[in-house]
Formats: C-alpha cells, sequence, structure tokens
C-alpha cells in the first residue's frame, strides 16, 4: 500500500487541501494508515509530480492562500489501477508487539506503564470507531459470499475491520 494511493482514494471524495487530508487520516483512515503531516504532503507533493492531482490556489483575504487538491483522470486511473492488484500487502510493524516480545527487559513497573498506556489509547480508538458503525454489533461473519453484490457497502468492512481488530487486542 502506498501513502500517495491513500490520498488519491481520500481525494476521490472530493477536493480538500492538505490540512483537511491531514485531519482525515488522523480520524477516518488512522486504523488502515498512520501518517503524520509531513508525510501526507510529501505524498501530495509526489502525486502532483505524477500528474495524478492538480492544485487549485484559493484566494482568501484573512488567512494565507489555502491549496485545494483535486483528482485527475490520470489519477483516477492509476487509483483504480492499484485498486485492481490482488494481494496487496505491506511489512507488519506493530512496536507495541515488540515491546512485550522485549518487555522483561525492563522493571515490571514500567511495563505496566506501558500496558496501561496501550490499554487506553486502544480503548479510545475503539470507541471513536464504534461511533462511526451504524450497525448494532458489526457485520455477521462469515460474510455471504455475495455480500458486496448485495450491497455490503465497503466502509463498514474496513470499520468493522478496525473495530474488531480494536476488540481482539
Amino acid at each position: 500500500m502506498s501513502l500517495p494511493h491513500i490520498v488519491m482514494g481520500m481525494l476521490h471524495w472530493g477536493a480538500q487541501s492538505g490540512y483537511d487530508l491531514d485531519k482525515q487520516m488522523k480520524q477516518v483512515v488512522r486504523f488502515t494508515w498512520e501518517a503524520n503531516q509531513s508525510s501526507v504532503y510529501r505524498a501530495l507533493h509526489k502525486c502532483a509530480e505524477e500528474g495524478w492531482v492538480e492544485i487549485e490556489v484559493v484566494r482568501q483575504d484573512d488567512n494565507p492562500d489555502k491549496k485545494l487538491y483535486h483528482l485527475t483522470e490520470s489519477g483516477l486511473t492509476e487509483f483504480q489501477r492499484w485498486l485492481a492488484q490482488p494481494g496487496l500487502s505491506a511489512p507488519t510493524r506493530f512496536p507495541f508487539l515488540a515491546q512485550l516480545l522485549w518487555g522483561h527487559l525492563i522493571p515490571i513497573e514500567e511495563q505496566l506503564v506501558v500496558l496501561r498506556e496501550r490499554l487506553e489509547r486502544v480503548r479510545q480508538a475503539l470507541a471513536l470507531l464504534e461511533e462511526r458503525a451504524d450497525y448494532p454489533g458489526g457485520l455477521s461473519t462469515p460474510l455471504p459470499k455475495d455480500a458486496i453484490l448485495r450491497g455490503v457497502h465497503r466502509n463498514a468492512l474496513s470499520l468493522d475491520y478496525g473495530i474488531r481488530n480494536y476488540r481482539f487486542e
């Protein structure tokens, strides 16, 4: 998975500023992809270099001019090409599990601090996702084989995945 493709997916929802994209990364996309603000702007720059986005400068009297990014036809084509690639996966990077693996190298009191803080962050993230869920108890599993054809919304699939992941943790 690549961040420029994630950015293009968000731009498919409509033109946005870099600030708006960063906000969405933190609120909507964060359980599938984490990126800081500078990474989002680097991805936008790459998308612009490739011709996948166009930049519209919006003049503002009381604030600095705002840049709105629009997905271009070639950007949509690239995004669709990327979406159609089967079996995409990224290397697993889960620092918390590494901390658990070698946690015995620090005093138990410090381990407990790490565990409690992680638990609190997971609870907060889970609460955020559950607020967005408009179905009680999540999606039924296993999903029927024709779930997508019958209209199970793709946002619900990824949201449900995030909820189940946090509940497991």
